[in-house]
């Protein structure tokens, strides 16, 4: 149904002649590349959301982490083992590829995370999981963590960000941390956008009794994940 919306707008708004050897997917991409508005933050407003998000972990010290997710079944026979060999697979191509971490993540990874790059943000220690919080001691900054982390969600491949210890101090962002957060809040306005623009089509078709974005996306469920929230084992506030 979306996507019938979405080709019968293209078809209305685009030069036809010009979008007759355009695929379904791109003549609805080309529509919402045309509707959908995505602002690019400033430096200024990049330094404010910077110290908006680390001014509330000034209780204790923090990370900034992101992870690929391999999900297993521990009640079925093999299912760990196999997270396991495609879990490596991605570690190892990732530590010599670490600038396609984003992609693989959102590919690849059965976190809720993944629709950021598989980005946690900057968490409490008290607020990872256990499992992450052990591992991640020893790692230095920008690395990966040299193994395969093994919890009751599955297997993750984990990378270290950033440490933020308890008493921060908010610094002027460097240029390859002010494109990270760009691209991490562009990529979130896009989403946002689409769906605002797909709902208020919806609402002109008065089209009912269907969740509009049922099926559009890979995401698992936030009731799938034993704590009714995430993987990284926090429950949502």
């Amino acid at each position: 149904m979306v996507k019938t919306l979405l080709l019968d707008e293209a078809r209305k708004k685009l030069d036809t002649k010009s979008g007759d050897s355009l695929t379904d997917e791109a003549l609805i991409q080309a529509l919402l590349e045309r509707e959908v508005e995505v602002p690019t933050p400033t430096d200024d407003e990049l330094e404010r959301w910077s110290a908006s998000n680390i001014a509330h972990m000034q209780a204790g010290p923090a990370m900034h982490v992101r992870h690929i997710l391999v999900y297993a079944d521990k009640s079925m026979p093999g299912s760990v083992e196999t997270a396991q060999k495609r879990a490596q697979e991605f570690l190892d191509h990732l530590k010599n590829n670490a600038t396609d971490f984003e992609q693989v993540a959102a590919r690849y990874s059965e976190c809720p995370s993944s629709s950021r790059g598989g980005d946690l943000g900057i968490m409490q220690e008290q607020d990872l999981l256990p499992e992450f919080r052990k591992a991640l001691q020893t790692v230095q900054e920008g690395e990966f963590y040299d193994g395969l982390i093994e919890t009751r969600y599955g297997v993750h491949i984990v990378q270290l960000l950033k440490k933020f210890p308890a008493e921060l101090k908010v610094e002027a962002l460097n240029k390859e941390e002010k494109q990270r957060i760009r691209i991490f809040l562009e990529d979130n306005s896009w989403k946002q956008g689409v769906q605002n623009y797909i709902a208020m089509l919806a609402s002109k078709a008065r089209i009912k009794g269907f969740d509009l974005f049922s099926g559009t996306t890979a995401q698992a469920s936030s009731t799938g994940w034993p704590d009714g929230g995430n993987c990284t084992g926090k429950k949502p506030s």
